[in-house]
């Protein structure tokens, strides 16, 4: 569409005819329960400051609707956390699978 392609010149043109794949979406549906941690045990869940695949909001946003879980962070970079080079968050983690012990509140390991 020309609107599309004005208003967005780097896909507009491309991407609006995506959206004919929409017209048999059931307007109707049955929204996803959120997540929950089920489970007596905290669940332990890690955030990379620099991941440049999965924001760190969304870390702190599941840490938070779980409930029941603890947000340990890494100042790295690179798409994933455990075994890529941090003795901090590679200790924190193995801590938790063999013992389950949990990091302390608010622990941010650095680069």
């Amino acid at each position: 569409s020309t609107k599309w392609s004005t208003a967005y010149p780097m896909f507009g043109k491309w991407a609006a005819i995506s959206l004919f794949g929409c017209q048999q979406w059931q307007p109707n549906r049955t929204p996803v329960p959120k997540p929950t941690a089920a489970t007596a045990h905290r669940v332990l869940v890690i955030g990379n400051l620099h991941d440049p695949a999965t924001p760190y909001r969304g870390a702190i946003d599941l840490t938070k609707t779980m409930g029941n879980a603890v947000l340990l962070s890494w100042d790295g970079e690179g798409h994933t956390s455990y075994l890529q080079g941090s003795s901090c968050v590679d200790n924190y983690v193995d801590a938790y699978l063999i013992r389950g012990t949990l990091p302390p509140a608010n622990t941010t390991c650095p680069r």
